[in-house]
């Protein structure tokens, strides 16, 4: 079975959380996901995915030495007007993936063509597909942040794809490209926020779908999973509530996201498994995305079972029922799915699961928030020391 590009899981889960307590950008959802796969459910496999790739990224950045001089190293220096508000805070946007898709398959839909000019003078047309609220967020969060395009992508593609987000040029101050990146010699290419002269990095945040981008300031970056083409999607929404109200009133901001995100810890623990345990407190769900789509009368046996158990736990009424009532009632429950066609089993049940997973994982995330706090604050405290401390090293 192919997967439903066109779930609204995302989009219900956006509307029946924006206000809710306890719900956090990323870390909720992928909570969420990882302890509930569900191969037909898009955005379900992406972020599951995308933590992978973020673990195998930060591992494999370990190999290299820090390096102390960019200029020595090839990268051109972005020399930037010091800002009038020395604290204000700058967002860094990467381009591909995280604002915008560049279209390579004739049969997806794009948004926009722009023209492209080639160093050797030939022009050719790059279908761009917008992630829904790249332009609202830009306009929205100019208001009160710097804005920042830095691309690995060259100038002559992502220069006019800058332009046609914002074509008058009122909400990105400043973009960077492939020439001010870190490369590696195996063609990745970092974004060292050093190379932005007169920002202070406790003010600098990079949104970025790669996570090997902030490898060297991981305490600066946060993680968004890839856009492609599926317009569904609602990651944009999410992030601006968590940047305007948990990012904007910080001092310093690396603290914060270095505890938040605890992206640190994947280059600590070996393996995948125990960095989603140690981040997340849940086990790692195995052979992640290798699972057949195709669904045969045992899996939804068994999506029925774990419906049902998710539905026994959470509804402590059911403690007064003798066994045999609740045989009978998983018995008519089993009729009633089985009597439709299997395509609609699997739809629903889907569904049922999604909704089950959303209000019990925001019932987990408003208890572990309370109980939490102090010994979150706490961390914080002591990461602000540490960076304080780098900071007056460096000046002296």
């Amino acid at each position: 079975m192919v997967i439903d590009k066109k779930s609204l899981t995302n989009q219900n889960f956006f509307q029946k959380n924006q206000y809710r307590r306890g719900f956090e950008y990323y870390n909720t959802r992928m909570e969420m996901h990882a302890m509930y796969p569900n191969d037909n459910d898009y955005f379900n496999q992406l972020y599951r995915q995308h933590f992978e790739q973020s673990f195998s990224s930060i591992n494999f950045l370990k190999k290299y030495e820090p390096i102390e001089n960019l200029e020595e190293a090839g990268v051109v220096i972005k020399e930037l007007p010091e800002l009038q508000d020395k604290n204000r805070k700058t967002i860094v946007f990467d381009l591909d993936e995280t604002l915008i898709h560049c279209v390579d398959n004739y049969d997806q839909e794009s948004d926009a063509t722009v023209q492209i000019t080639i160093p050797d003078g030939e022009t050719y047309g790059a279908e761009i597909s917008i992630r829904p609220f790249a332009i609202e967020i830009l306009q929205e969060l100019s208001k009160d942040f710097e804005i920042i395009i830095f691309t690995a992508s060259h100038e002559c593609y992502a220069s006019k794809v800058i332009e046609l987000l914002d074509p008058e040029k009122k909400y990105i101050s400043h973009q960077l490209y492939r020439e001010n990146c870190l490369a590696l010699d195996n063609d990745m290419n970092l974004k060292d926020l050093r190379v932005l002269k007169n920002r202070n990095l406790k003010n600098l945040i990079l949104v970025d779908n790669a996570a090997y981008s902030f490898g060297n300031q991981l305490e600066n970056g946060i993680p968004i999973i890839p856009y492609y083409e599926n317009k569904n999607d609602q990651e944009l929404r999410f992030l601006k509530d968590f940047l305007k109200q948990q990012i904007l009133p910080l001092q310093d901001v690396r603290p914060f996201l270095s505890e938040y995100f605890k992206l640190h810890i994947c280059g600590d623990v070996d393996g995948c498994e125990k960095a989603l345990e140690a981040i997340y407190g849940i086990p790692y769900i195995e052979n992640l995305g290798n699972q057949e789509n195709s669904q045969n009368s045992e899996d939804q046996v068994n999506q029925v079972e774990k419906i049902e158990e998710i539905q026994i736990n959470q509804e402590s009424s059911q403690d007064c029922l003798t066994n045999k009532e609740k045989q009978e009632i998983k018995q008519n429950q089993e009729n009633q799915v089985f009597s439709r066609s299997q395509s609609d089993q699997i739809s629903q049940i889907s569904q049922e699961q999604s909704d089950i997973c959303d209000d019990l994982y925001i019932q987990q995330k408003q208890q572990q928030k309370q109980e939490s706090q102090q010994d979150f604050q706490q961390q914080i405290e002591n990461q602000q020391q540490v960076f304080y401390e780098q900071d007056v090293a460096g000046n002296i």
